[in-house]
């Protein structure tokens, strides 16, 4: 039997924001592996909101990567058109950090229940809710 603690699991999670975070054009695929972790934690532990938050991390790159790359090709464009496309760029940090304070929570409870997670649902949909669509 294998036993991970809360703090190992932080942990990935962490790194994994870390790393997206440095480069999110190349690395962005590698949260995926995050979104399996919080689904996989969600399962075992039959914490809904955590199944639901691995799913909307399981989209981040397919509805990412069409923005983070569309910021180059409007190099020389009006600045509004700039401006926006970076604020939809932005929110990206704030999904980054939506995982972090998961991973604290993990870390730092002695038991999880759906009530620590239930916040991050809505704030989640409301960020995806907002994003444009585009066709890679």
């Amino acid at each position: 039997m294998v036993n991970i603690g809360g703090k190992e699991i932080a942990e990935a999670l962490e790194k994994i924001v870390e790393t997206v975070r440095n480069n999110p054009d190349f690395t962005i695929d590698y949260l995926y592996n995050a979104a399996a972790i919080l689904m996989t934690i969600g399962l075992t532990k039959n914490i809904p909101s955590l199944k639901i938050i691995g799913n909307y991390i399981l989209m981040v790159p397919s509805r990412y990567r069409p923005i983070l790359t569309y910021r180059f090709q409007l190099l020389g464009v009006t600045e509004e058109l700039m401006k926006k496309v970076d604020e939809i760029a932005a929110t990206l940090d704030r999904v980054l950090d939506i995982i972090v304070e998961i991973a604290r929570k993990i870390k730092e409870r002695k038991s999880i229940s759906d009530n620590d997670f239930i916040k991050y649902v809505g704030e989640i949909e409301d960020i995806f809710s907002k994003l444009p669509s585009f066709r890679e």
